[in-house]
């Protein structure tokens, strides 16, 4: 198997990812990329008990690099989810990660940013557009989806970036 999906989404696991996205892909492990959650240990046994049945690894992008790019998920169904824009270009463009496409959702108003609405669970500031024109500068497909059964929408048609 492989990864199926990488996306971002600030809650990282909850029902949207886990009971939706997870059964259509038949994902049995979530590698869930962010630096600070990682410390977290109350917030990774959370993400944990939200992953049902699969399994979870919390890390750094510079550690979500050496996990992805070794043999180590050989034989899994993964989806990769960061928990901020940020935590996708330092793996996909900084460290050179090819990603050919990442799935945007649950990005929220936040305090101390200036974050606009542009659907229900996409708000982005001039800072997060950077981060999108990064990214599709580097040949990233970038999609918004909040659900399987809702139709993935180009970001670009959404975000002008």
């Amino acid at each position: 198997m492989a990864i199926r999906q990488y996306r971002v989404d600030f809650r990282m696991l909850h029902g949207q990812v886990c009971a939706a996205f997870g059964s259509v892909y038949g994902i049995d492990e979530y590698l869930v990329v962010n630096a600070e959650t990682a410390k977290d240990d109350f917030q990774v046994s959370l993400l944990e008990m939200a992953a049902i049945s699969s399994a979870v690894r919390v890390v750094s992008p510079k550690e979500a690099y050496g996990i992805i790019t070794s043999d180590d998920l050989e034989g899994r169904s993964t989806m990769v989810v960061f928990k901020e824009i940020e935590d996708a270009v330092e793996l996909i463009v900084d460290l050179g990660l090819g990603v050919k496409s990442l799935q945007i959702s649950g990005m929220f108003a936040k305090t101390g940013r200036k974050r606009k609405q542009y659907d229900l669970t996409l708000f982005a500031d001039d800072q997060d557009c950077a981060a999108f024109r990064k990214l599709e500068d580097a040949g990233v497909d970038l999609t918004f989806q909040v659900v399987p059964d809702y139709k993935a929408k180009k970001l670009s048609a959404l975000v002008r970036y």
